[in-house]
């Protein structure tokens, strides 16, 4: 794929498994690495068909702090995918949160230690609510670990512990990540509310109908809507088709 301007008609966006993304973290991501768990949902990103990218989003990990969010864990594209193509990815990423998900915001983070100012978190409208405290990392063979996987039981855990011992890892403190919110618009809620109210409003009168076919089957006499046009029966018919419902076939009465 060559880089050039970003063609949004050949771009999609799918919910995924993890696995299916996972060497795009592993390749593209700056930290050269997956995550661990928390993971709520997938997505990958597809041009022309082809896989240029994915996200995993999760829970916070200071839940009690920030509320109702739901944070963007990872996202990485391919370093030859066409300009601008995480800004339309992650403003999908949003608009499929406001459709799916009754969380009020989205929360990320950009990294000062590897010089990420949070350029597409700002053209996409986030907020910069301030920056976390400066946490240490552990950077070995190229790849950046939280300090919490020299004590967490992972296939990796012991080889890292004993270079860490011989200095092959290098235990470093980074600088302070800033922190990016951005609240689902009450615009896209109410376009989300509005599919719902249609539904129910369908729903509501195709239980109507249903019991109206109920109360005909146990009137006496009724004789075949399709030969009887009774004010009733007509009606009936008339309420059939407001309500769209499947029931095709003429009613006939209870034989006594």
């Amino acid at each position: 794929m060559s880089e050039g301007k970003l063609d949004k008609t050949k771009c999609e966006i799918r919910t995924c498994r993890f696995a299916d993304i996972r060497h795009i973290f592993e390749e593209y991501h700056y930290k050269k690495g997956a995550m661990g768990g928390g993971i709520s949902v997938c997505f990958a990103m597809f041009i022309d068909g082809l896989l240029v990218g994915g996200s995993v989003m999760g829970k916070p990990r200071h839940e009690k702090k920030y509320k109702n969010c739901i944070d963007i864990r990872r996202m990485a594209c391919l370093d030859d995918a066409p300009c601008n193509s995480e800004s339309w990815f992650l403003s999908q990423i949003i608009k499929w949160c406001a459709s799916n998900t009754n969380y009020n915001y989205v929360l990320s983070y950009s990294d000062k230690t590897v010089g990420h100012s949070g350029t597409i978190y700002k053209a996409a409208n986030f907020k910069n609510i301030g920056e976390t405290t400066p946490t240490k990392y552990v950077e070995w063979k190229g790849k950046t670990y939280h300090p919490r996987s020299l004590s967490v039981e992972r296939p990796y855990s012991y080889e890292l512990r004993e270079a860490v011992k011989t200095g092959d890892a290098i235990v470093q403190t980074g600088l302070p990540k800033i922190i990016w919110l951005y609240e689902i618009s009450n615009k896209l809620k109410r376009k989300k509310k509005s599919v719902g109210d249609f539904n129910k409003s369908f729903l509501q009168q195709t239980l109507f109908w249903k019991r109206m076919v109920a109360i005909t089957h146990n009137v006496f006499g009724l004789g075949e809507v399709a030969e009887h046009k009774t004010s009733l029966e007509l009606q009936m018919f008339k309420l059939k088709i407001e309500c769209q419902t499947k029931h095709k076939t003429a009613i006939l009465p209870n034989r006594c």
